[in-house]
């Protein structure tokens, strides 16, 4: 076929066209005296706008497939909103109320999208047995979340399968009640008069009281802004995983986990230079668990058959540890210390507690706090009340069917468990919305039925630092609650807000009034 370049006035159009088509746009042009030039640019424009109707149209029906995932499996969904999900434009509201919401219009079972991702969420106490424990080794991953960076990809919480057996047989035995109880108990006290004084008065509760520099402490920053990420990340990252993993966005705090990873590395090299002193701390047990050899910067390769942690898996476990230690375990203490303002009978109850069993006693061990079931009832109410985790996440390498229906899950379809829902159920918790600490005392608590009840989660994947977490709280409220009493005030307000964010729920604002106790 031959080809030509037409030319028209000034203006030369290079479009290689076939010689018979050059002749009839010749005669269109001659004919109906039409510039060529605007004749292209409508022709140009008509392919625009056509293009961008079928992508229209295949976007249109792709979603259309994929949020009809329920609905052709006869599963209750509420209303998606598209690319967003079922939670939507509400990104920023607390997760925990949205699920409740849900819960309580579409039962035990319902379907969600979390962003394009399908989750099926559970509530049924039988089937979050199974599910939790029973059938661990079919569903035994959490949600999948890999950055591309390399101190949250090797957190424990994060990993998967094989990787994760290997990390958490090392680290179980670093959490046990004899690790713990060989803890500098002196160091802890010094740890909480600073945490109690300057994160609960100074953060919580808005009282200028500057112990040690706490709020300028650098260390403290970026443990506390490591998650505080812009929120479209977490939208990217539940809309396009695996684009967010190629461009590395981090829902963490890049400054922050620099700062960390460079601190804790510090430490490791100084113990290094110097192996004869031993201390009895994490970092400590997992280096002996893994062979000093691990600190060596070559020492960052490893595989399932061995037990040792890498460098950078040491690291990122030490910071993990940071985090959860004392970002939700301060959420979780700001919970009681507002609740039990709230309501102060409970308060003098622990306080009468805390001074007929402690009486004067200056510094207290592990085993003074281990036979107070009141401020154990405290804790475990507050957990319940206010549920810092509001789901746990569960996806497995093979089709699950939940026993007792007709429903199979498919292989790497997320199921939700809504823990902060299941905990506000009053068939479950009578009067869920009251305070109420005697729902947990030794004579009462039998009659919680199992498996509706875990705030740190069940089975192998729950929290590896529970106990760790349960001594800390129990060792600050017991210093604080024998010295101090905590009342409403003007500002105060009657409901403990979360700070706008998902997934974990944390407290927005607490102003409260302090006393000295006689």
């Amino acid at each position: 076929m031959q080809y030509q370049i037409y030319t028209s006035g000034n203006n030369r159009y290079r479009s290689l066209i076939p010689q018979h088509y050059s002749i009839i746009i010749t005669y269109i042009v001659n004919k109906f005296e039409v510039q060529m030039d605007y004749f292209l640019f409508l022709l140009s424009t008509y392919w625009i706008i056509g293009f961008f109707i079928a992508l229209i149209s295949v976007t249109y029906i792709y979603l259309s497939i994929v949020y009809s995932y329920w609905k052709r499996r006869g599963i209750p969904s509420p209303k998606t909103t598209w690319l967003l999900g079922s939670y939507g434009t509400r990104w920023k509201e607390p997760q925990g109320y949205i699920e409740l919401e849900w819960y309580k219009k579409y039962g035990r079972i319902f379907g969600i999208y979390e962003g394009l991702n399908p989750i099926l969420m559970v509530s049924e106490p039988e089937l979050i047995k199974n599910i939790l424990i029973r059938d661990f080794n079919k569903i035994p991953n959490q949600k999948r979340w890999k950055f591309g960076d390399r101190i949250i990809d090797n957190m424990v919480i994060t990993m998967e399968d094989e990787e994760w057996r290997r990390v958490k047989s090392t680290l179980t035995p670093i959490f046990s009640i004899a690790k713990i109880k060989k803890c500098d108990q002196k160091s802890f006290l010094r740890y909480f008069n600073v945490f109690i004084m300057d994160s609960i008065s100074r953060c919580a509760f808005n009282m200028v009281i500057d112990s040690h520099e706490y709020v300028k402490n650098p260390f403290v920053i970026a443990v506390t802004n490591i998650f505080s990420s812009v929120p479209w990340r977490n939208l990217m990252l539940a809309i396009f995983p695996k684009l967010s993993e190629l461009l590395k966005l981090s829902v963490a705090d890049t400054k922050s986990t620099s700062f960390l990873y460079k601190t804790v590395l510090e430490i490791l090299e100084k113990r290094k230079m110097h192996e004869n002193e031993k201390y009895d701390d994490l970092l400590q047990w997992m280096l002996e668990s893994s062979g000093s050899e691990n600190i060596d910067e070559k020492s960052n390769y490893n595989t399932s058959k061995n037990k040792y942690l890498t460098r950078d898996e040491i690291i990122s476990q030490c910071i993990l540890f940071f985090i959860v230690g004392f970002v939700t375990t301060a959420a979780n203490i700001n919970f009681i210390v507002y609740s039990l303002a709230l309501n102060p009978e409970c308060q003098e109850k622990l306080a009468k507690e805390l001074q007929e069993n402690l009486q004067n006693q200056e510094e207290l061990e592990y085993e003074d706090v281990q036979n107070l079931p009141y401020l154990d009832a405290v804790i475990s109410e507050t957990l319940r009340y206010y549920s810092p985790t509001p789901k746990v996440i569960r996806m497995g390498h093979e089709d699950y069917h939940l026993e007792g229906t007709d429903i199979v899950v498919p292989k790497n379809i997320m199921i939700g468990i809504p823990i902060y829902a299941i905990h506000q159920d009053e068939e479950w918790f009578p009067n869920p919305k009251k305070f109420d600490p005697e729902r947990f005392l030794p004579e009462n608590r039998n009659l919680i039925r199992p498996y509706t009840y875990f705030p740190f989660g069940l089975g192998p994947r729950s929290c590896l630092g529970m106990k760790f977490s349960q001594l800390e709280m129990k060792l600050c409220l017991a210093n604080v609650f024998r010295h101090f009493r905590f009342c409403l005030c003007e500002e105060s307000k009657l409901v403990m807000d979360f700070n706008s964010g998902f997934e974990v729920h944390s407290p927005k604002e607490a102003i409260l009034k302090v006393e000295c106790r006689n």
